[in-house]
């Protein structure tokens, strides 16, 4: 009778045990999800950065073109280039960290 007791702890422990890494490999899988999820929104924030930058080099040779140069134009376009250069390069850095930690997982 204890036997069959213990034998039916034992089960259970173990079912437990089996149970518990499921939910700990789904919850894994979920948390992975969500990385790439966020990792896909920033490569579209990349993407958008990119088209500042490609619209501020456009208005820059287009300006560099004309005959009236100015000043306020060209550091419009410049503008945008930089802050084009620097979303980028920000949305590049987070990138790189999610992806770091999904590597954790």
């Amino acid at each position: 009778m204890l036997e069959k007791k213990r034998l039916k702890e034992e089960k259970q422990k173990a079912d437990a045990e089996k149970n518990n890494a499921e939910a700990a490999e789904l919850e894994k899988k979920k948390e992975v999800e969500q990385l790439d999820r966020e990792i896909i929104t920033l490569r579209s924030g990349i993407a958008s950065a990119e088209q500042s930058i490609h619209s501020g080099n456009e208005e820059m040779s287009s300006l560099l073109r004309s005959e009236n140069l100015s000043r306020e134009k060209l550091a419009e376009a410049q503008g945008k280039i930089d802050m084009g250069l620097k979303r980028k390069a920000d949305l590049s850095s987070q990138i790189d960290n999610l992806i770091k930690e999904k590597r954790k997982l």
